[in-house]
C-alpha cells in the first residue's frame, strides 16, 4: 500500500528518474523523481517504489558577493514491497564546489556554507524539506582602478543520493551544476560588485498584437531586424541583441573598443554609459547579466 502521501499516478520506469527539468544555467532547477527501488543484495528482487520532486533555487546578489541557493526535496510518496520498511529509506543531497583558476583573476578564493551535504530519512526530509546554503568570495576592497576586478569563476556539482540498509544505492552524478561568477567592477557594474550566474538566458517576451506594449514590441524587432530604422541609420548597421550577445561590460577594454566608454563629465560624475533598456528575446537582458 502507499504510506505517506497518495500516489500520483505516473508510471513505473525500472529506469527511475527525472521526467521534469528547467535549466541549470540560470541557477535554479526542478526535477521529478520516479524510482523503482531493488534489493542491494539481489537486483531482480524488487524492494519498492520513491517518488519526489527536487528543487534547487539559485540567488545572485547585486550589491554583494554572495550567491545563495535553497534546495528541497518534496512531494515524496512511497510504496514499499513485502517487508521492506520504507521508515529506513534516505535521500541524499550533496554539493562540491570548484573554482576556475585560469578564467578568474589572481588569488581567487570561493568561502564555503557551513554544510554542504544532507543526506536524511524520509520522515526528516517530509518534515523540514528545504535548506540553504551561501556561497561568497573574500571582498579586498575596491582595487578596479588598479585593473583587478576581483573576478572568480566557479561552479558546483549536487549529487543526488537514494540508499537505506536493504536497497540498491542510487546515484545521480551533476544533478545540478550551476556556474558563477563573482566580480568587483566598479560604478560601471552598477552596484560596483556582485555575482551572476555566467551561463543565465532571460528572455523578455512582447507581442505587436498586445496593445500595451505593441509599440515596443515592434521597436525591438526593428532594432534586431531592420536595424536601419533605428536613429542613426547607415547601411550595415546591427544592434546588439539578436546576432551579437547584448551584455553590461565591466571590461574597460572592451568598452573602448566597441565605443561604450562614458564622456569626460560622465567620469567625473562617476556616471556610467547608459546601458539599452531591454533585448530581443533570444538574449541576455543587460540588467540581469554582465560580461563573462
Amino acid at each position: 500500500m502507499w504510506s505517506r502521501r497518495q500516489a500520483a499516478t505516473c508510471p513505473i520506469s525500472p529506469a527511475s528518474r527525472r521526467s521534469l527539468g528547467s535549466s541549470h544555467a540560470s541557477g535554479s532547477s526542478k526535477r521529478h523523481y520516479d524510482l523503482a527501488l531493488r534489493d542491494k543484495n539481489n537486483r531482480d528482487s524488487p524492494r519498492g517504489r520513491l517518488i519526489f520532486d527536487v528543487w534547487v533555487l539559485g540567488f545572485a546578489h547585486d550589491g554583494k558577493r554572495e550567491v545563495d541557493f535553497a534546495a528541497s526535496v518534496e512531494n515524496i510518496q512511497v510504496a514499499a514491497s513485502g517487508d521492506e520498511d520504507a521508515k529506513q529509506w534516505r535521500i541524499g543531497q550533496h554539493f562540491s564546489s570548484s573554482i576556475d583558476a585560469s578564467s578568474s583573476d589572481p588569488n581567487p578564493q570561493l568561502t564555503q556554507p557551513t554544510g554542504t551535504k544532507r543526506d536524511e530519512l524520509l520522515g526528516v526530509w517530509d518534515s523540514r524539506p528545504t535548506w540553504t546554503l551561501v556561497y561568497g568570495s573574500p571582498d579586498l576592497g575596491a582595487k578596479y582602478a588598479q585593473g583587478n576586478l576581483q573576478r572568480v569563476f566557479a561552479a558546483l556539482d549536487m549529487n543526488m543520493t537514494v540508499n537505506s540498509p536493504t536497497v540498491d544505492p542510487y546515484v545521480e552524478v551533476g544533478a545540478y551544476q550551476p556556474a558563477f561568477r563573482f566580480d568587483y567592477a566598479g560604478p560601471i557594474a552598477g552596484k560596483y560588485k556582485g555575482t551572476v550566474f555566467t551561463d543565465a538566458r532571460v528572455e523578455l517576451l512582447m507581442s505587436q498584437k498586445a496593445p500595451a506594449v505593441n509599440e515596443s514590441a515592434l521597436h525591438i524587432y526593428d532594432a534586431t531586424k531592420r536595424p536601419e530604422r533605428t536613429f542613426p541609420s547607415f547601411v550595415g548597421k546591427s544592434v546588439p541583441g539578436e546576432k551579437e550577445p547584448l551584455h553590461r561590460l565591466v571590461d574597460t577594454d572592451k568598452n573602448e573598443s566597441s565605443g561604450r566608454t562614458p564622456s569626460r563629465s560622465a567620469r567625473r560624475s562617476g556616471a556610467t554609459t547608459p546601458e539599452p533598456a531591454c533585448s530581443a528575446t533570444s538574449t541576455p537582458s543587460p540588467a540581469l547579466t554582465r560580461d563573462p
